[in-house]
């Protein structure tokens, strides 16, 4: 009952806030014109190379149909769609269209320092936090390690980790093999994704808003909590981030400039977000509503929109269409629909949870595979469609009992999410306008599919693909909210009062992860002797004493290859019933629990051995640890040895690139400012002398 009291409460304030808005000056600008028309460019010599790609493209289609999996189709498939895409750049430059992104030198100063930041915020901590790891990570890490290894060479287009593209796995696999191929390399293939949104959700935000609204958006994707908990994992929720937010990008950019290249561009990036994580089919819906629904919110008519379409379909088609090809002609071709059932909202498994075996079995069920079945139930739909829509939208504000993934938060952030709301209000207010509408369609597309219509709402494993629209809102709230609230004060001391509100959000945002979240879920003993082991230099003997795994055993790490470590697990009666095999242990951690005499015993008869109390965070006593290295086995996580982590990391290239980036342009600005000044004196002085 307080959750139904307080939504109503929040979407009450909500629109109250829209209404007092409308008619705010800030909403106000041309960032809706959209283009209309275009010129008719007759290109001739082009079509000998259009008429090559399409040829080679469908013999790369009819084999992989026939399950082939050579990699040279990989390449040729590949290569029909560059030489595609050039062709359409170059229609468009004969057109006349400009085709620049139209970045600014202080563009350039603020996505290095945004993609600095992402990187640091995504690394800090990165061996410690989370300490452990989940359990369904395990087969990302196997799949991706033997790629980077070069142990395993799967097609492209095949399926791998829990029936999701193998193209992701591919990535981590890549970004491994330059990062180490270890835990830290491991966590930051998920980093790296996710930071790089930055880029496509500034220049979105920049172009539909402003800059301030720009920053705003980016710096709060960075602080929000549950952003940074799956760009930390080792999942591949995180790569879903760049191709929603990259084609929307480009689909605004094409409707501004009325580019077909642009156009074909969106459609292939959407195409390849369905090599990620399966949400990211998210980007292409959003694509096909927005132009569907331009009649409504822009002069251009239907039968205008209609080519802008077909030309996303099309690219996205020929992105697509390999994959479904490929798998459809393999051994299993039903596990390319089976993740849509399995997580959607009418699957057995969700039905059994919710209203039990006993009453699904009324049900008309429907079998899927021999392990998945749907059911059909119209009274029981309207159950959980109203259930999964109260839940989702309290765990944009609450994680409602939601204790995976280090969720602490709802998923709009802490303080960030008032803004959220506000700005969601704001938005669908002015929905007739192009910008508000791609901003509403985005959230509520998302808010629906990856939400409400899915098993066990709020899903943040699927949600993920939202975060950066939620950002982006939390953002639109906020300048609105400025504006409305000081309407009479100067645009210097807006920015100011702006730059502290989102320094507060940040903090809080940090306190949450950084902070909040161990001491929430210290680490457990399966967590810490994980950690511990990251942190023990070179191959070591591992012994755990009378232990018993609460999430999973930590001889599962040298078995999967996640640590070099021998693990051996025994008993302390196996040790008083031969006590000659301590002779042996050397170059060993011994890990106990709640023993202290039985550590001291160890100790004592092994030499150079000495007993340590191991702690998790917080000092949360984790029990005591016997060695003969030199070890502090205290998980202190605190700022400095952090920001030393970060820099002895592969991040620091990264981070120095971005720095130099930013300095760069700096001094390319300053020399224009100096040139203009010089001019500007020497004009002077010769205009005194002619007099």
């Amino acid at each position: 009952m307080n959750v139904l009291v307080g939504l109503a409460l929040i979407l009450g304030g909500a629109f109250l806030f829209g209404k007092l808005t409308k008619q705010t000056p800030w909403a106000e600008s041309n960032a809706d014109a959209l283009e209309n028309g275009r010129k008719d460019f007759k290109a001739k010599e082009l079509l000998p190379w259009l008429a090559v790609s399409l040829i080679v493209f469908t013999f790369v289609i009819l084999q992989l149909a026939q399950h082939q999996s050579a990699s040279i189709l990989t390449w040729l498939w590949l290569g029909c769609l560059a030489i595609l895409s050039a062709l359409l750049w170059k229609v468009d430059r004969k057109n006349g269209i400009n085709l620049d992104f139209n970045i600014a030198h202080r563009d350039g100063i603020w996505l290095f320092a945004l993609l600095a930041f992402a990187f640091a915020a995504g690394c800090i901590f990165l061996n410690d936090l989370p300490a452990g790891w989940l359990p369904d990570e395990g087969p990302f890490w196997d799949t991706a390690r033997q790629i980077a290894l070069g142990k395993d060479k799967p097609s492209f287009f095949d399926f791998g980790v829990f029936t999701f593209p193998v193209a992701s796995s591919m990535v981590q696999a890549w970004i491994m093999r330059w990062a180490g191929i270890d835990m830290w390399g491991w966590r930051f293939a998920s980093v790296v994704p996710a930071a790089l949104t930055v880029v496509p959700l500034y220049l979105l935000a920049r172009d539909l808003f402003d800059r301030r609204v720009a920053v705003a958006a980016s710096v709060f994707m960075i602080a929000n909590p549950y952003f940074l908990s799956f760009a930390r994992f080792g999942y591949n929720n995180s790569q879903s981030l760049l191709p929603v937010t990259a084609c929307l990008y480009f689909l605004a950019l094409g409707l501004k400039k009325d580019s077909r290249f642009y156009f074909w561009l969106a459609g292939l990036i959407a195409g390849f977000g369905f090599y990620t994580y399966f949400a990211a089919w998210l980007g292409l819906t959003v694509m096909v509503v927005t132009l569907l629904a331009l009649p409504l919110i822009s002069t251009m008519n239907f039968r205008a929109a209609l080519p802008r379409l077909g030309l996303i379909l099309v690219a996205a088609a020929a992105v697509i269409l390999p994959r479904i090809l490929y798998s459809a002609s393999g051994d299993t071709p039903t596990l390319l629909h089976f993740k849509i059932w399995e997580t959607g909202a009418v699957s057995g498994f969700y039905g059994n949870f919710v209203f039990g075996p006993e009453r699904l079995s009324q049900a008309r069920s429907i079998q899927i595979t021999e392990q998945l079945n749907i059911y059909y139930d119209p009274t029981l739909y309207g159950i959980i469609l109203t259930r999964g829509l109260v839940r989702s939208t309290a765990g944009l504000f609450d994680p409602l009992g939601y204790k995976e993934h280090n969720m602490i938060y709802g998923m709009a952030g802490p303080i960030a999410s008032v803004f959220f709301a506000l700005g969601l209000a704001f938005t669908l207010v002015h929905w007739m306008k192009f910008r508000f509408a791609l901003l509403s369609i985005w959230f509520a597309l998302g808010f629906i599919f990856l939400g409400v219509l899915s098993a066990l709402p709020p899903r943040p494993t699927h949600f993920v693909a939202v975060i950066p629209a939620m950002a982006l809102l939390a953002a639109v709230g906020l300048s609105a909210f400025l504006d409305l609230l000081m309407r009479a004060t100067s645009a210097r001391k807006k920015v100011i009062v702006q730059a502290c509100l989102v320094f507060l959000i940040v903090s809080a945002g940090f306190f949450q992860y950084f902070f909040m979240v161990p001491f929430t879920y210290p680490a457990s003993l399966d967590d810490y002797i994980s950690w511990l082991g990251r942190q023990t230099a070179g191959p070591t003997n591992f012994y755990l004493v009378d232990y018993f795994a609460l999430t999973r055993n930590p001889m599962d790490e040298t078995l999967i290859n996640l640590t070099p470590h021998k693990v051996t697990s025994l008993t302390s009666a196996e040790i008083a019933a031969n006590p000659s095999q301590l002779e042996g242990w050397r170059n060993f951690v011994a890990v106990l629990v709640l023993k202290k005499d039985l550590a001291d015993q160890l100790a004592s008869q092994i030499p150079g051995a000495s007993v340590q109390i191991a702690f998790a965070p917080f000092n949360t006593f984790r029990g005591y640890v016997v060695t003969d290295l030199p070890l502090n086995p205290a998980m202190d996580v605190n700022l400095w040895r952090g920001v030393q982590d970060l820099w002895n990391s592969p991040a620091r290239v990264i981070l120095l690139i971005c720095i130099g980036g930013s300095l760069l342009i700096l001094a390319i600005e300053n020399k224009k400012q100096l040139s203009w000044l010089h001019s500007k004196i020497a004009r002077r002085n010769q205009n005194e002398i002619s007099k």
